[in-house]
């Protein structure tokens, strides 16, 4: 009996060093190092380790080498490419928002081109140009001399910009807004594309 007892306690604890096991220790999560180098880098500098920063939901990476023009300058040329890069993540988040908001709102049974040719229209007013409100909320220098700079946009300024791309568009394609609304206020429609992409 005694025997039974422990072989049982064996398994019993076997099976819950298994499951254990598949929790990711401390050593396994991948350290944040600069793009093509071993050196440690700040955790904002990847996706992976930034965690939230307060205020902000929308970010762009910019990196710029160093440069006898100076620190001014490599800091322009950074940050002009963080704000390229924000309003490729703004505008990828926004395409598949407007989709959605289109194909679980929208009138049934509209059309595939339409629905692209709608959610492009949005995202095409949404430009680094438009993007007011982004500023450099984090920046470094790799032992190279690159300056990394971390673009991000404040979350009302984000939900203005947004807001205003959708309003744009189906002020410039009302007919086919229309289309697509069927029955429904616009302002419905605006709102159902902020929703969700405030979610994502």
């Amino acid at each position: 009996m005694k025997l039974v007892t422990t072989l049982v306690t064996v398994a019993v604890v076997a099976v819950f060093a298994g499951c254990s096991s598949n929790k990711p220790r401390k050593e396994d999560v991948a350290e944040c190092t600069f793009l093509g180098s071993k050196e440690k880098a700040p955790s904002w500098v990847c996706p992976h380790t930034r965690g939230e920063i307060a205020g902000y939901k929308d970010f762009g990476m910019g990196i710029f080498g160093k440069t006898a023009a100076g620190i001014q300058f490599q800091l322009d040329q950074a940050t002009a490419a963080g704000r390229k890069d924000l309003a490729a993540q703004v505008q990828a988040r926004v395409l598949a928002s407007v989709k959605n908001a289109i194909q679980t709102t929208g009138v049934a049974g509209t059309p595939t081109e339409t629905v692209d040719a709608l959610a492009s229209s949005v995202v095409n007013q949404l430009t680094e140009a438009k993007l007011a409100g982004s500023k450099v909320v984090r920046q470094t220098t790799d032992e190279k001399g690159q300056l990394w700079v971390l673009v991000g946009m404040d979350i009302e300024s984000s939900k203005r910009a947004i807001q205003e791309a959708v309003r744009t568009s189906m002020n410039n394609q009302q007919a086919q807004w229309q289309r697509v609304v069927g029955n429904r206020l616009q302002a419905d429609m605006q709102a159902e594309i902020l929703k969700m992409s405030d979610a994502r």
